[in-house]
């Protein structure tokens, strides 16, 4: 475990836990981690001193599975928040002030989930058989004072959703001088949207 306290109230954390469920066969991992801080940016506009404030989040989920001396497993999941505000300062004040003084909210992140599992077998002392399948979501949106200034002219915004599957196919031979290895990779983009930046 790890905690951390520091200036501008900034607050990160981390943790792990190891756990074996069954000697030699199955064992579980859980970790997560955790940042939030009010960020250097103020704006005397919208009346806060934390513009620019970032929030991260991850966590993530492991279990390795033997059955047997000749297969291995892991199945792992991972969920990750990064949103943050706008950084855009007005660089006459810099270095004594961070100021933006934009009249709208700004925020800017994404959200990732991400599933894999994989599994090998040896089937010979000389030949490895290996399958990676991942499934992947991201979310990613931006919504900005795009003209920077007090005057309400307008936002912009964009966003993007993605979704996919990937599997991936190995044959791996290990010969006394020889190594060889042979394999093919798939990808199917389930759902893929992009809104182009506009003004709100």
């Amino acid at each position: 475990m790890r905690l951390e306290l520091g200036d501008r109230n900034t607050r990160a954390g981390a943790v792990a836990f190891n756990a074996p469920l069954i000697d030699e066969m199955l064992t579980l991992r859980i970790s997560g981690e955790l940042l939030n801080t009010d960020g250097f940016v103020s704006n005397p506009t919208r009346n806060t001193n934390r513009y620019d404030a970032r929030e991260q989040k991850a966590a993530r989920v492991a279990l390795r599975f033997d059955p047997s001396k000749n297969i291995d497993s892991v199945l792992k999941f991972s969920h990750q928040e990064n949103y943050g505000g706008h950084d855009f300062i007005e660089y006459e004040n810099y270095p004594e002030e961070r100021i933006n003084t934009s009249d709208h909210a700004a925020r800017e992140g994404s959200t990732i989930d991400s599933l894999n599992l994989r599994v090998g077998l040896d089937a010979l002392p000389e030949l490895r058989f290996e399958s990676e399948t991942t499934y992947f979501q991201a979310n990613y949106d931006r919504l900005e004072d795009f003209d920077n200034s007090q005057l309400p002219l307008g936002t912009l915004y964009r966003f993007s959703d993605i979704e996919s599957v990937e599997t991936e196919l190995k044959a791996l031979v290990n010969l006394r001088k020889l190594s060889l290895v042979a394999g093919v990779f798939l990808r199917t983009s389930l759902m893929m949207r992009l809104l182009v930046p506009t003004w709100v």
